[in-house]
């Protein structure tokens, strides 16, 4: 049997790929006063990986990390999971560019790597990341 008792509908925000809120914070916690809008709301899986309450999801835009996440694709952000090395992130940069990559730490930085091999490696400073949150878990259905 499958244990459902976790299961909460339509609590995770969520916006495209080049809008999310690196924060993953949608109101002000003072003012209650929404800071971006949310395109729809998805249903907390029951999984301990998004047990976060600031999880946000994020519908994938381009084919960088095509065949592993097709665009359209959601996915659930955790600001609080620590990020290792050799894991799916979204990032924030402080250009304003958003990207959802592979990880690979490095002194003084990291390298981001999309999954299609049509795009190369790219490394960036700690100092140009404004945010790195952890991929917490992919929805397997659109």
């Amino acid at each position: 049997l499958l244990d459902v008792s976790g299961y909460e509908r339509f609590t995770i925000p969520v916006i495209a790929e080049g809008d999310a809120s690196p924060e993953g914070v949608f109101c002000d916690t003072e003012t209650g006063v929404r800071l971006i809008e949310a395109e729809e709301w998805m249903s907390r899986p029951n999984d301990p990986a998004v047990k976060d309450p600031r999880c946000y999801g994020v519908r994938v835009r381009g084919d960088s990390m095509a065949p592993l996440l097709k665009p359209g694709r959601k996915i659930i952000v955790s600001p609080n999971l620590a990020i290792e090395d050799d894991e799916l992130a979204y990032v924030q940069l402080h250009s304003g560019e958003r990207l959802i990559k592979i990880v690979h730490i490095q002194p003084g930085g990291f390298t981001l790597e999309s999954y299609n091999r049509a795009y190369a490696p790219r490394y960036v400073a700690r100092g140009d990341v404004k945010a790195i949150h952890r991929i917490a878990y992919v929805r397997t259905l659109k």
